[in-house]
């Protein structure tokens, strides 16, 4: 039974997040408008959001590489397309330079 209040309580302060979100107004503000705790308003974002930010983490899995050969790109010449790695899925492209560091990359 505990573990249904949470689940409704969690939801209720989702609800509040979200229209405090959508209020344009910053949240001490909002929340004092609407007689709500402050505290109690941040705590639930803050577990909300590491919540969610745990199950993006779940969702990461490792993603095969196809290593293609270069496109004719008439905007660079041949040798401009080594200085760079282009990643693409679908309609998202990302171009990075060849030189990046691995000290760039966040460490899990």
């Amino acid at each position: 039974m505990a573990g249904a209040y949470h689940e409704l309580k969690k939801l209720h302060y989702l609800k509040l997040i979200k229209e405090c979100a959508q209020s344009g107004k910053d949240n001490r503000t909002w929340c004092s408008e609407n007689g709500i705790a402050y505290s109690s308003f941040m705590r639930w974002q803050a577990q909300l959001r590491d919540e969610a930010a745990e199950r993006v983490m779940e969702r990461q899995a490792i993603v095969p590489v196809r290593i293609a050969p270069p496109e004719d790109d008439s905007d660079f010449p041949a040798e401009a397309s080594l200085e760079k790695i282009q990643i693409r899925k679908g309609e998202l492209s990302v171009v990075l330079p060849s030189t990046l560091s691995q000290h760039m990359f966040w460490k899990l």
